[in-house]
């Protein structure tokens, strides 16, 4: 990141963070990146997410691509588990950004490549080969472990000779623990209520996705969809959605209201995750505050999503998949007979192939949907079941090279462009999930 920040405009690289789009499992970074000190390990995992649209036409391609090389071996030498194929892809990747990596001294950011961390790149295929994955070798895994054997053993001690006190604290918890489990061994009716304890705090997680019982809104009436919402043409998407996947015509009254819901979440686990699922959450609200609907806009928050197109299998790539806005999620009057929550989303022209852009950054590029200028060129809405939503996804603005001026009342992003990035760098189930 050092190397690109001292090629790039502080200023414009600081507002490009600040102006990203907000998503559940990313970090929004409100202040000047750019003078952060002493960052963790987790803060740059967060800027590695979208730090590739931050720099793209800002910066020349070639840093861009070098970057996105390096980029993508992180992502792999991260996977949980490995193939001969995703092996192979880090080889490749590696190979990529050492055959780039010269436009950084080309353009001044460095003058040599003698760098401990860089040689030792070249080792990690064949440790993997040989070890496994490299997740257990993470040292956040043992880091809890400060906690346990320093910080609340200091606080056992009286703050004198604190740390004869802390060998002696550690000493006796080690026989409470030994002694504790003797006895689960010993006297099975002993461990039986702990057994108990701990089954009832384990959640089952049942798949699709969830929205609340009961919704925090109040009602909302047809005519204020699009003065709140901004859905528009609510009633024509309504028609053309029943007609196609319920074989009849869904019409509401002007005194129906609509049941409104402010996010959706599931916890996604399929052949990428394996077991590590994870939690996936979107949300469609209007104003940040989960209270009655106000006409206010304030905090306004409208999420992107995956949805599968008709007929797919649950397939991987983006062929298979429609890119959308999500401006509501929604659950008809009982007398529609629609039991299940809906979407309305307004759709983005997707990438009908499979086949990953020549472009430096490697990712997809999605364009908003509008209607002809007949029609005001408003987005193109449609509805759809809850249920077809796939997963979550993140876009980033082509923000391009022209120099443009953000502040605090700057329209959000993902209004104010047209085209965007396809994130791929979100997390690394989207990570595979966008190059298969």
């Amino acid at each position: 990141m050092k190397w690109c920040l001292s090629l790039a405009d502080k200023t414009e690289f600081d507002d490009r963070f600040k102006a990203m789009p907000e998503h559940s499992n990313l970090r929004h970074f409100k202040t000047k990146v750019s003078e952060l000190s002493q960052t963790t390990g987790k803060e740059h995992r967060e800027m590695e997410k979208v730090f590739l649209g931050v720099i793209a036409g800002h910066l020349p391609d070639g840093v861009t691509a070098a970057a996105r090389a390096l980029l993508e071996f992180i992502y792999y030498a991260q996977l949980p588990t490995h193939t001969d194929m995703t092996i192979t892809w880090l080889e490749h990747a590696l190979a990529d950004f050492h055959a780039r990596k010269h436009v950084f001294i080309e353009r001044g950011a460095r003058e040599h490549f003698n760098i401990n961390k860089l040689h030792s790149m070249l080792h990690y295929a064949a440790a993997i080969r040989e070890l496994g994955a490299l997740d257990g070798y993470n040292t956040e895994s043992p880091e809890r472990l400060h906690i346990d054997f320093a910080k609340r053993a200091y606080r056992a001690t009286n703050r004198n000779d604190f740390v004869s006190q802390m060998v002696d604290y550690l000493e006796r918890r080690e026989r409470v623990f030994k002694f504790d489990a003797y006895l689960k061994w010993a006297i099975p009716e002993y461990g039986e209520h702990d057994r108990r304890q701990s089954e009832a705090l384990i959640t089952k997680k049942s798949p699709g996705w969830h929205v609340a019982k009961q919704s925090p809104f109040k009602p909302a009436s047809l005519p204020c969809l699009e003065s709140v919402f901004g859905v528009r043409w609510f009633d024509y998407a309504l028609s053309e959605f029943s007609e196609k996947e319920l074989g009849r015509n869904i019409e509401l009254a002007a005194w129906d209201a609509l049941t409104i819901f402010p996010k959706a979440t599931q916890y996604l686990q399929d052949d990428l995750t394996l077991e590590a699922g994870f939690t996936d959450t979107f949300h469609a609200s209007p104003h940040a505050l989960m209270t009655r609907l106000s006409l206010e806009r304030r905090g306004k928050r409208f999420d992107t999503v995956l949805i599968q197109r008709e007929r797919a299998d649950s397939s991987y790539g983006i062929k298979d998949h429609i890119v959308g806005e999500v401006r509501m999620i929604f659950k008809l009057p009982p007398h529609c007979r629609v039991d299940d929550p809906l979407v309305f989303v307004n759709i983005f022209h997707s990438p009908t192939s499979d086949a990953l852009p020549p472009q430096p950054t490697g990712m997809y590029r999605v364009r908003r949907r509008r209607w002809p200028a007949k029609y005001s060129n408003h987005y193109v809405g449609q509805i759809f079941f809850l249920s077809d939503v796939r997963r979550t996804c993140h876009l980033i603005p082509e923000f391009g090279g022209t120099r443009r001026v953000y502040s605090s009342n700057s329209p959000p992003a993902l209004e104010a462009y047209d085209s965007f990035y396809l994130n791929s760098f979100l997390d690394w189930h989207s990570f595979l999930f966008l190059q298969a």
